[in-house]
């Protein structure tokens, strides 16, 4: 699902379904692939889900303007 608000300035909403219960990991990647954030790591049940991403990274800095992968 599309992320919103998109492109966003201070937080977006990332949406997903699941068909089944499942562990599942939500985790942000810069163009170049490489992790920015991790924001999802456990089981999860089936149905819709959201995770709210602040743009920050790992470290806790606010992650530079540009475009990212949510995977």
């Amino acid at each position: 699902m599309q992320n919103v608000p998109n492109p966003f300035e201070i937080s977006t909403r990332l949406q997903f379904q699941l068909p089944n219960r499942v562990p599942a990991r939500l985790e942000i990647l810069d163009r170049s692939r490489r992790p920015v954030r991790r924001l999802l790591e456990r089981d999860l049940p089936p149905g819709a889900h959201a995770v709210l991403w602040d743009g920050r990274d790992d470290r806790g800095g606010r992650a530079p303007s540009g475009a990212y992968i949510a995977r």
